[in-house]
């Protein structure tokens, strides 16, 4: 029995991150099962919504059904927007996010320089953004 291969965008660069396309508009021409951000969340420069545009937008939500994302970044409560965001766009459907908390081992090991080791932890759990 073979399953179904399934369409991943990653949208990045981050410690786990690669390149895939120049934009998100760039791959904003066919259906994904999952998008996965791996980018730095900077709220104060961009929020993701922002950095997902072409995704979160009726020209591509009116012809593919939205993806299931899978958020990779730093700090508390990064997906709140990305879930506002895709409410909106469909207030019918319930928003489909995977939030993760990603630890990567480092210490210094001089001044200004900074050892990688071999510790790395991904927790991984859907996001519950349900409002009471």
């Amino acid at each position: 029995m073979s399953s179904q291969l399934r369409e991943v965008l990653l949208v990045g660069l981050g410690a786990v991150g690669a390149i895939f396309c120049r934009s998100v508009a760039e791959a904003a021409d066919h259906p994904y099962a999952y998008v996965v951000v791996t980018a730095k969340a900077i709220p104060e420069l961009i929020r993701t919504p922002a950095l997902l545009a072409p995704l979160l937008s009726p020209l591509y939500s009116d012809k593919h059904p939205q993806p299931t994302y899978v958020l990779m970044q730093n700090g508390l409560n990064v997906e709140v927007d990305l879930y506002e965001a895709l409410k909106k766009l469909k207030p019918n459907e319930e928003p489909r996010i995977i939030s993760t908390a990603v630890w990567i081992g480092t210490g210094m090991k001089g001044s200004n320089v900074v050892e990688h080791n071999d510790f790395v932890s991904i927790i991984v759990s859907p996001a519950s953004l349900r409002p009471p």
